[in-house]
């Protein structure tokens, strides 16, 4: 196992969320950063059922194509936190040695269901949670779904309903939790600027100079080759909520409206 120094990398930032609530819009912003890189989603927190955790490790490796870096593996640790200090190191070797940067930030939206075992297990780890309209949320599952059906079988009105509830409980509890912050998509895509400021503070690092519109080489580190849903998010900062109201039905949006959670963020 590599030697993991705690301290190498701080902060290790981490983007959570409800899909298709802005998670890849704001991780390339946070990259934006010229001290900031980034990764394509890890899924590594994620529970043992959803995938053998050092084929994530590899299949980490192989997205990067760092194959130098398969060496650390050969004698896979076993211990939980073993197995956490091997991909940190990983990641923070990419950040440091290969990038030439101090800080990451990584974003897997599922992570959110994961973040006590992130704060457990990660030293220096940030979160930052994002929440959006849940009637737009769900919109765009559905309508991804649509299109890209072999990657997402099955993630109809319903799964979308309780995806964006289950999140959303999560960030309510969330509120005020020291090594937690929470944004509003909305506020992100009207006021990036200030957003990001505010995040800064938070983060540690100062967002007054840097530039958002040129993410194109961000958007690259941050994804596969094959996830072409998110074309775009490199380009001009928008709002994308405009397809409750045009995508659904009245009988539909009744339905949506009438099973989406009660929360302090947004009245249905």
């Amino acid at each position: 196992m590599p030697i993991f120094d705690q301290e190498a990398v701080n902060p290790r930032i981490f983007v959570v969320g409800c899909s298709r609530s802005g998670t890849t819009l704001l991780q390339t912003l946070i990259a934006s950063h010229p001290e900031v890189t980034t990764f394509p989603e890890t899924n590594f927190f994620l529970p043992p059922d959803a995938g053998n955790i050092r084929a994530k490790i590899e299949g980490l490796l192989k997205i990067l194509t760092k194959k130098d870096l398969k060496k650390t593996l050969l004698n896979p640790p076993f211990s939980y936190e073993k197995r956490v200090k091997t991909y940190l190191s990983i990641l923070d070797r990419i950040t440091l040695q290969k990038r030439n940067k101090k800080i990451w930030v990584e974003k897997t939206p599922r992570h959110i269901f994961n973040v006590d075992v992130i704060n457990q297990y990660v030293p220096k780890a940030l979160v930052v949670y994002i929440i959006r309209d849940g009637r737009e949320v769900v919109s765009s599952i559905v309508k991804r779904a649509k299109e890209y059906g072999k990657q997402f079988k099955y993630q109809d009105i319903d799964y979308a309903i309780e995806l964006w509830n289950k999140s959303t409980r999560i960030i309510e509890k969330r509120r005020g939790a020291e090594n937690g912050y929470i944004i509003k998509y909305e506020d992100m895509v009207n006021k990036p600027k200030k957003t990001m400021l505010k995040l800064g503070n938070f983060v540690h690092l100062d967002y007054s100079s840097v530039e958002f519109n040129n993410r194109e080489k961000v958007l690259k580190n941050a994804r596969m080759k094959d996830e072409s849903w998110k074309d775009g998010v490199d380009k001009n900062i928008k709002s994308r909520n405009n397809k409750f109201e045009s995508y659904f039905s009245a009988q539909e949006r009744a339905y949506i409206c009438k099973n989406l959670t009660i929360n302090s963020f947004y009245k249905f």
